[in-house]
């Protein structure tokens, strides 16, 4: 567990925070702000997309890989969960 001394170290602001901190010096109202989470949601959920089926094609999984292992898990989820954890 982190202590109080590692929380309250300094940390430098990457070049993204720096750069939303100077655009948003004023303050926007809770709709903008709303808006605001929205679109940089929607931006890291693409990423994050772009990355999972970069990752899927590079390793020759599809859809239907994904799905049937999900539903072998689903169906036998006490068994997933004693293989997982005796994995430990």
């Amino acid at each position: 567990m982190a202590t109080t001394q590692e929380y309250a170290k300094p940390q430098r602001l990457s070049n993204a925070q720096a750069a939303i901190l100077q655009l948003f010096q004023n303050d926007l109202s809770n709709e903008e702000l709303n808006e605001l989470r929205r679109v940089l949601v929607q931006y890291l959920f693409k990423k994050a997309e772009n990355a999972a089926e970069k990752a899927m094609k590079e390793k020759g999984i599809t859809i239907e890989d994904i799905e049937r292992a999900s539903a072998e898990i689903n169906e036998h989820r006490g068994n997933y969960l004693k293989k997982i954890r005796s994995q430990q």
